[in-house]
């Protein structure tokens, strides 16, 4: 009889799961087995607490745990909070006030070229505060789901996980929030493709935001 496949390093497993924050029950994201996940172990762009509990998995495993902030976000700092200066998000001499709305996230680049997404909490005259926590930092998750198929990662895939390229909170890039800020309206992730917009929700393929 044919052994089947473990989720393993460098092994893509097709999953579907619901994530949920575990004190509060409330549902974060959701993938349904119609439209399963993939997700490549074994290079370093998962979160540490959900890739330990899947390896050794096969496909049709069920799985449901919980991972403590300190495996997977991070705890929340507060030193993460930042006032930029209003004038950053000028463009053409104007701003765009839907740009700096609160609650919106904003792509940034610090003055090494390091790449960080924000939340706009609060307008301070000519100041603006801005959370570069990641959005799920400080928060306890719970994971269920189902492995639906494990197979062997592609040269290509393990090839174009070498190198990161995407937000200050995907494990890459430096953290020290004193440096200077500016605006980067274009930026997708280099790993997960994600826009802005997009980076930083759930798991995803990375741990970009």
């Amino acid at each position: 009889m044919r052994t089947r496949m473990k989720v393993d390093n460098y092994t893509v497993a097709s999953i579907a799961y619901e994530l949920k924050d575990n004190r509060t029950g409330q549902m974060i994201e959701m993938i349904n087995p119609d439209q399963p996940q993939e997700f490549l172990f074994g290079a370093g762009l998962l979160i540490d607490g959900f890739e330990n509990n899947l390896k050794g998995l096969e496909s049709n495993s069920d799985f449901s745990f919980v991972i403590e902030a300190s495996e997977a976000y991070g705890e929340r700092d507060e030193n993460a909070l930042i006032e930029i200066p209003k004038d950053t998000f000028e463009v053409d001499g104007k701003i765009d006030d839907s740009v700096i709305e609160i609650g919106n996230q904003i792509p940034m680049r610090d003055n090494y070229g390091n790449k960080h997404l924000g939340i706009v909490v609060d307008h301070r005259g000519e100041q603006i505060l801005m959370d570069f926590n990641h959005p799920l930092a400080g928060r306890e998750l719970k994971f269920s789901g189902k492995i639906l198929s494990v197979r062997e990662a592609t040269q290509q895939e393990i090839e174009g996980s070498s190198g990161c390229a995407c937000g200050g909170s995907c494990g890459c890039g430096d953290h020290d929030h004193k440096h200077e800020h500016t605006w980067d309206e274009t930026e997708n992730c280099q790993v997960c493709g994600n826009p802005p917009e997009m980076q930083g929700q759930g798991i995803g393929d990375c741990k970009c935001s």
